[in-house]
């Protein structure tokens, strides 16, 4: 089939594989490669980047933890599709946190060290966060009905 200007609008197969091809290894030559929706783009660890924590109100470390969770669905599939070990390809949680923000928590809060501190204390100290920030800001309703209403 031609356009008005008598342009070819069929491509061979042929033509069009090798098309897509060189866009795949990033060769450019005189005619534009397209891809279709059912090619798929391979996802390197590079452009899988881990939540980056800089913050520890309740808001962010939500945010954190929802990030962080499909972030390690996502290596997960990588990892299931190469067939790469999971633990090698995840960025642990120490290496994604602010390293003043992490030094400040381990000497203040936690008492310990950026060297002593492990994964898993790292973990629980923020979802202990995330669990008591607010049922601490939840008033206690009976105690306030006790001490302030008064029936006649």
């Amino acid at each position: 089939m031609r356009t008005r200007s008598g342009n070819s609008t069929q491509v061979n197969q042929e033509d069009s594989a090798t098309e897509q091809t060189a866009a795949m290894a990033g060769i450019t030559g005189g005619t534009t490669a397209t891809t279709t929706s059912g090619t798929a783009i391979p996802v390197s660890s590079a452009s899988i980047m881990p939540p980056y924590v800089t913050d520890v109100s309740h808001h962010a470390l939500v945010k954190w933890k929802r990030e962080r969770q499909e972030y390690e669905d996502a290596i997960e599939a990588r990892c299931a599709t190469a067939g790469e070990d999971k633990a090698k390809a995840l960025r642990s949680v120490k290496n994604s946190f602010n390293r003043q923000l992490l030094k400040t928590l381990c000497k203040y809060e936690w008492g310990t060290t950026i060297e002593a501190v492990t994964e898993e204390r790292i973990v629980s100290e923020l979802n202990t966060i995330i669990g008591n920030v607010m049922n601490d800001a939840i008033v206690d309703i009976e105690a306030v009905f006790n001490a302030e209403l008064k029936m006649d």
